[in-house]
């Protein structure tokens, strides 16, 4: 063996300086099996050379030899030669067109070269091929999830764990198509696993942070992030993450500067684009931005990633006056949206079921009970409206009033129907049974749920900030007939539009603005709730309207806090600032970290085409609220 090895040697030195020696040939004893066996021998001790010119020597026999030319290809990608290792993957598939490890390794390279559709058809071989093999499945389940084939993934890294409930690599993927999915808790599950397994797995490390991150846990995300990059490096994926969670916290210098370390790491990856492409649309570098997000488009393969790629797009699209392309790209993401009902399994008409349940109810109830009010002593103030008709921006303001104290969007009433219903029975109809001897029990589950987010300060004014507690206004009356209410109003065109052109958390009432048509239908129905409240309950409340709000700022918060009762204070007017220092989690994070501007008042008018069909269903509300729907050539625009 030695005499053949060194012959393979000189061959290789040979080769490299230019020369071409014919090969003897063997002794007639030496078959392919043995050589095989030889190079391999030769790859375990190092001599990488020797092992490829014993490759070379067996395809000099047998040019068809599948594990001759998939040795080459191994020796070619760990080379960094990967146009040379996929010609030799391709030549024995060729020949062997079930060589399952060649199927795999040809399968990874289309799949690098985002040729999924193709890497999917080979990997799907492989596995029939080698059903017993998890590493087979593992990579089978990547090209999948990168092809855009979410669910269908889901299956194949569970049979890798089947096969192989140890493999670290399998439970992070798997994790890591639930977080796609915005199945964040499942995610979670198998990242720790998969550190479990793997303590200083940095990969898993960075995922978990991602998922922590969609469930807005926001210093757990960026400790686990910073330690995938303390554990590794150069970590693009981390730091990549790392930037969007410090962009959606309004730091941009923080997620330019971890932009900045994965893109030098690896300036070719699609999402890095999408993120640098954001945060110069934030420096209102805007045809920049707009072009690192549009190359990134047609590559991005993550739902979530590419559809708030699309929404961005558009808004920068919008601001550069652009509007056919902006709606083009809002039409984009908002088609994604609605792929996606079916695969989140949202129940949306649901949503609607339980919209018209209260609109029943409160139409056949003729009397309220009557509910004593000495155990209610904690002043709070509701703050409700359609979405996107600035209930945000006047929640950052109130929260700079030293004497008010707000909760920001979460589900403290939705909780508190739960307990109804568990207590009392369906809702709405178990409204009749509460009584001054349940209503303090109902009343401490609401103020437990509060305090699971934030700790009372019983010298502030409590403000709960949930728009669509609106279609709750009922029972916040019931519960709580001595708070105030504020309700944010907008053109109605404007509120549908903004509704239209936001990338939301997909649940059962976002869900319901992936058009124009569907969003004024909703509309429609809950600003009839509304009013069908303010006819038959003697609440208190205050329209504040969103024009009013950006015209005349001082003016319309002052005349907010006497109906409050709040005196004025200066802070109010430094509310951008406030808000800086505060994680915002809805779609307005970006804009209310910015002094009042009027951009986005009658924005309606540059999509008036694209609203023209549903302007039948709005044109009662937008009467109703006193605005106007005069054409564009009669109205003068922003």
């Amino acid at each position: 063996m030695s005499n053949r090895r060194e012959r393979r040697r000189q061959k290789s030195r040979n080769k490299k300086n230019g020369q071409h020696i014919p090969l003897e040939a063997g002794p007639p004893a030496e078959t392919g099996r043995d050589l095989m066996t030889e190079a391999a021998q030769l790859y375990e001790i190092g001599d990488i050379d020797g092992a490829r010119s014993t490759f070379e020597l067996i395809i000099s026999m047998d040019p068809g030899h599948a594990d001759a030319l998939f040795g080459l290809g191994v020796l070619e990608e760990q080379a960094d030669n990967a146009e040379g290792a996929k010609k030799h993957y391709e030549a024995a598939v060729t020949s062997e067109p079930n060589h399952a490890p060649s199927l795999v390794n040809l399968g990874n390279a289309l799949r690098n070269e985002r040729q999924f559709e193709a890497a999917i058809k080979l990997l799907e071989r492989a596995a029939d091929l080698a059903p017993e093999i998890p590493l087979v499945h593992n990579n089978f389940g990547i090209a999948l999830h990168q092809g855009g084939l979410i669910e269908r993934a889901v299956p194949v890294f569970q049979k890798a764990l089947a096969l192989a409930p140890d493999f670290a690599e399998a439970h992070c993927n798997l994790g890591a198509v639930f977080a796609d999915l915005d199945r964040f808790e499942q995610a979670i599950h198998y990242f720790e696993r998969a550190l479990e397994l793997v303590p200083d797995f940095a990969p898993a490390m960075a995922n978990l942070g991602n998922a922590l991150n969609g469930l807005h846990r926001i210093e757990e995300a960026i400790n686990a992030l910073e330690k995938a990059v303390e554990v590794d490096p150069n970590l693009a994926f981390a730091y990549a993450k790392l930037a969007t969670v410090y962009e959606r916290m309004n730091d941009l210098q923080k997620s330019e500067e971890y932009i900045i370390k994965a893109r030098n790491i690896d300036p070719n990856n699609p999402e890095i684009w999408m993120i640098n492409g954001l945060i110069l649309g934030r420096k209102n570098k805007l045809s920049d931005g707009l072009h690192e997000i549009d190359k990134s488009i047609q590559y991005l393969y993550s739902p979530n990633i590419l559809c708030r790629a699309y929404f961005e797009a558009g808004h920068l699209s919008d601001r550069l006056g652009n509007y056919i392309e902006a709606y083009e790209y809002y039409s984009s993401g908002n088609s994604l949206i609605e792929e996606r009902v079916a695969e989140l399994a949202v129940d949306r008409d649901q949503y609607l079921a339980d919209i018209n349940k209260n609109i029943n109810y409160f139409d056949s109830v003729h009397a309220i009970n009557n509910i004593e009010e000495k155990e209610y002593k904690k002043e709070i103030v509701f703050v409700v409206g359609f979405p996107r008709t600035g209930t945000t921006l006047l929640e950052q303001i109130l929260d700079s009033h030293p004497r008010i104290q707000t909760i920001d969007e979460k589900p403290v009433l939705d909780d508190t129907i739960e307990y109804l219903r568990e207590s009392l029975g369906d809702y709405p109809d178990c409204l009749m049974e509460v009584k001054d001897s349940n209503i303090h029990s109902i009343r401490e589950v609401f103020f437990i749920e509060i305090r699971k987010y934030i700790e009372l300060d019983t010298k502030k004014t409590l403000v709960y900030k949930m728009p669509l507690n609106i279609i709750h206004v009922g029972l916040i009356y019931i519960l709580f007939p001595n708070s105030k209410i504020i309700f944010t109003e907008r053109h109605p065109c404007d509120a549908c539009l903004s509704c239209y052109m936001q990338h939301f958390n997909s649940n059962r009432a976002m869900m319901h603005f992936t058009s124009l048509e569907s969003t004024a239908k909703f509309y429609a129905l809950v600003m009839g709730l509304w009013q069908q409240y303010t006819d038959i309950l003697p609440i208190k409340w205050y329209a504040l309207r969103y024009e009013s709000l950006v015209e005349n700022f001082e003016g319309t918060v002052r005349a907010m806090l006497n109906f409050l009762e709040l005196e004025w204070d200066d802070s109010v007017l430094s509310f951008d600032r406030h808000a800086q220092n505060r994680t915002i989690l809805t779609p307005s994070y970006s804009q209310v970290t910015q002094p009042i501007y009027t951009d986005s008042k009658e924005r309606w008018r540059r999509y008036e085409e694209q609203l023209k069909p549903v302007l039948p269903v709005l044109e009662p509300f937008i009467n109703h609220f006193g605005y106007d729907v005069e054409p564009a050539s009669t109205t003068q625009g922003p």
